[in-house]
């Protein structure tokens, strides 16, 4: 797992340092937000209403060339609230890199680390990409890393290869009670295509490292899954992903016994440049995206972008998700912990220039659990609104970075315009220049540097 991670770093490394024309390019950013965050939790938890203002410097570095892009990304934030206990400082550092390793194998890699309360730590993302998870209370303070990577080889026309890795730690800071965890994950594909359909088989396998306070015992668990994999494109604009088998977990502790559960994918998805939509629905055993805990999951997520005037720039996107678990303990077979978790999140962006942009945006959050979670109580209803504005020094060179492989058959959700976008903006335009770009993917197979930005116009940056 170490080793897989490692050689994919290594290999983005090398291919951006081979190429001595790759030029940096930066973006310099600035968001002016405001809001209000009002949270409910059960007696004799106090209610929290909280009126906040906070600025983010951002900086964000982009790397061009034909066969690479890497963005990296860190953002300061600094807020005060009436509420005491979340005034904060916080950092975001993220990277993103997509690499064309050969005409057959290309590499998408992705790093993140903060440290934050779960409340900024929601913000910092797009309102289509907020996670539906076990929630802790706001004004918990953590520090969270992960890396991931997905390599995928084309061994024939029809015949594809894909191995993937990611790593995750997470830990809470005082006053917050408590818990540090560690998640390594490991899958392997093999798929066959067709035309408009593809048949694959999964193995994965994952290890959970759990370590909390007393009485909470200290967990480890071991997953391996196996299944089948099939995708169709049903049109030009929809197509489908669906996936079934089985999860074994098991534990090294001692006093634990090993279980069974079923494993899942489906989904949807509706890409019509610039409408996106994706239906999706997961069973399973996953750590959870905010705490590392590992539960039993169902969920079905509804997320997705509409523009309300193209001709303006005003675009809605967002997010709807619904999510019903159980943290799992080897120790206890038939006494885990439940819990249900609700998510709506919904923006609206004006770019009114292509330096200026407005936004607001509204969170809800519904939560119940059976109880404290280790420490960290799950039944709580959280409101969050946000307005502000965002002030830029440049467009961005480029829409985003590719974290996440084409979901059609006929990969026509790939990024067909990235060689142009990726071509140095310093060198010579191409002929074709001011040709109309080919549309590319949608917000669901990106990660974007600032929370709910639109795609944003390709311009060639000032001449140093």
């Amino acid at each position: 797992m170490v080793r897989a991670t490692s050689t994919a770093v290594c290999a983005a490394l090398v291919a951006f340092a081979s190429d001595a024309a790759a030029q940096p390019i930066a973006v310099e950013r600035i968001r002016l937000q405001g809001g209000y965050i009002g949270e409910a939790r059960p007696e004799p938890a106090p209610h929290l209403d909280d009126v906040w203002i906070g600025a983010v410097p951002q900086l964000t570095v982009f790397w061009l060339t034909p066969d690479a892009t890497l963005s990296i990304d860190y953002q300061l934030t600094a807020a005060l609230h009436s509420f005491n206990s979340l005034s904060e400082i916080a950092n975001l550092l993220t990277l993103a890199s997509a690499i064309d390793l050969s005409r057959r194998t290309r590499l998408l890699l992705t790093a993140e680390g903060a440290q934050s309360t779960y409340s900024n730590y929601l913000i910092s993302r797009p309102a289509g990409a907020a996670p539906v998870a076990l929630y802790p209370s706001a004004g918990n303070r953590v520090i969270t890393g992960r890396v991931s990577e997905v390599i995928s080889h084309d061994l024939t026309p029809a015949v594809r290869l894909e191995q993937d890795a990611t790593l995750g730690v997470f830990t809470t800071l005082a006053p917050s009670p408590p818990l540090d965890t560690f998640f390594a994950d490991l899958g392997g594909l093999v798929e066959r295509t067709w035309r408009r359909d593809a048949l694959g088989a999964e193995l994965r396998s994952g290890y959970v490292n759990i370590k909390a306070f007393p009485p909470v015992p200290d967990q480890q668990f071991v997953t391996v899954t196996a299944a089948p994999r099939w995708r169709h494109d049903w049109t030009t604009t929809v197509s489908s992903a669906l996936s079934g088998g089985a999860t074994a977990v098991l534990s090294p502790d001692a006093g634990t016994a090993p279980r069974a559960a079923p494993f899942g994918r489906a989904s949807v998805l509706y890409n019509a440049l610039p409408t996106t939509a994706e239906l999706s629905y997961q069973v399973g055993v996953f750590p959870s995206v905010l705490t590392g805990l590992l539960a039993e999951t169902n969920q079905v997520t509804l997320q997705g972008t509409v523009p309300i005037s193209e001709h303006h720039r005003v675009f809605f996107g967002g997010s709807v998700g619904y999510q019903h678990a159980s943290l799992i303990d080897l120790r206890n077979l038939g006494n885990d912990l439940t819990y249900d978790s609700f998510l709506s999140d919904v923006g609206v962006t004006w770019q009114v220039s292509p330096l200026m942009q407005v936004f607001g945006r509204y969170q809800f959050i519904a939560q119940v659990g059976d109880a404290n979670a280790v420490g960290l109580n799950p039944s709580l209803l959280r409101d969050f609104f946000i307005v502000g504005v965002q002030l830029s020094s440049r467009p961005s060179p480029i829409e985003a970075v590719q974290t996440r492989l084409p979901q059609r058959v006929d990969q026509t959700d790939a990024p067909r315009a990235a060689p142009a976008a990726r071509r140095d903006p310093r060198a010579p335009a191409p002929a074709d220049a001011d040709a109309p770009p080919p549309e590319g993917p949608g917000p669901t197979r990106w990660i974007h540097t600032t929370p709910a930005l639109p795609p944003q116009p390709v311009s060639e940056p000032d001449a140093d």
